[in-house]
């Protein structure tokens, strides 16, 4: 049987590409458009924009396309290269009232001065990344009767593993019913094993997310079974514009140049500035002095990082002490990621500007 082919996007600690069984990959996508059948009859989806990442063996752009077609919707496949401008005529000219896009995305689109062209919309549904709380205030405050739900709890590994009805909001999901999950006793990380109807099953999947598991519960709209709650994603790892990467990632193609770095080493500033898009900062221990040819060269042999690098509005590293990277506010440890809407000071370090 062949198969369809993704890339996994780093949650499985070793970034490769993944091919799933083309009658698995269709039984997965059915599950997930019949969970989510009642949401858009409840939130009268009738017309979506499918703008997320499409291409570079990304799974979640062919995803959205499968339950817009197998929901039978009208649809208009812009992916994620869409220029905001064009994208809110668009929408106002077609009276479009749903779109599917990373929460990044959504910043970037959604602001004020296209408040009139984005009045129709009505439904936003996201994947690839959490939406953060400041960024849903935001968008609230121009289109407040925007509602915002993820489109799924989802892998590349294992599809759609939750779902969330109209009586749930937040971080919280049914499970699909072919999925069977457990967490890592020592960290809370998801584990999950996906049973087909007509395949061999693909057993613990370690996702990354942290999640607490309330078992057997009932819900208002007729879901027996357990719920996830997820708490955010293992420390060494961050999804960033829809891509999942490990500091690992990081760690491994910078010490190709000799160097020895840990992932106490180095530490990622995601800077979102809404509208202005997404820039990222590399911080990295100034007792390691890489060159910026050899910087360069080593990050782009990630197709994860060069995903990221292609992506964001700038790419910085700043070679500099580990006394001065960003600590907590909140229990004062440094995090592998940061994240921030507002570029850090740095009082000294060596700055090599990739982007």
């Amino acid at each position: 049987m062949l198969h369809i082919i993704f890339a996994t996007g780093g949650t499985t600690r070793v970034p490769r590409t993944l091919r799933h069984k083309w009658l698995n990959y269709e039984f997965v996508t059915h599950s997930a458009a019949k969970k989510l059948e009642t949401v858009f009859k409840n939130c009268s989806v009738s017309s979506v924009a499918n703008c997320l990442t499409a291409g570079g063996l990304w799974g979640g752009f062919l995803f959205a396309h499968e339950i817009c077609r197998l929901l039978k919707v009208t649809y208009y496949p812009f992916a994620s290269m869409v220029d905001p401008e064009t994208l809110s005529s668009a929408i106002e000219e077609f009276s479009i009232d749903t779109i599917i896009c990373l929460p990044s995305f959504a910043d970037k689109l959604i602001t004020i001065s296209r408040k009139q062209k984005l009045k129709c919309l009505k439904n936003l549904f996201y994947l690839g990344e959490i939406f953060q709380p400041e960024s849903v205030l935001k968008i609230k405050d121009i289109i407040p009767e925007l509602h915002i739900k993820p489109l799924s709890f989802t892998t590349q590994e294992t599809g759609p593993i939750g779902f969330q009805c109209s009586e749930i909001n937040g971080d919280i999901y049914h499970l699909v019913r072919h999925i069977q999950v457990k967490s890592n006793p020592e960290n809370d990380e998801l584990i999950v094993s996906v049973f087909y109807p007509e395949d061999a099953p693909y057993l613990e999947h370690a996702t990354g997310d942290v999640v607490h598991i309330a078992y057997d519960q009932s819900c208002d709209c007729g879901y027996h079974g357990h719920t996830l709650h997820l708490k955010g994603r293992t420390p060494t790892f961050y999804n960033i514009m829809g891509t999942s990467i490990s500091v690992h990632d990081f760690t491994n193609v910078l010490n190709l140049q000799g160097c020895t770095l840990l992932a106490t080493d180095i530490q990622l500033i995601i800077v979102n500035q809404c509208e202005n898009g997404v820039g990222i900062l590399l911080f990295i221990d100034s007792r390691y002095n890489i060159e910026r040819n050899a910087l360069l060269s080593s990050l782009s042999s990630s197709y994860l990082i060069k995903d990221i690098i292609n992506k964001s509005q700038f790419f910085h590293v700043c070679f500099m002490r580990k006394s001065q990277f960003i600590r907590s506010s909140s229990s004062e440890k440094i995090k592998s990621f940061f994240q921030t809407t507002e570029y850090p000071i740095v009082f000294d370090g060596n700055f090599v500007k990739i982007k």
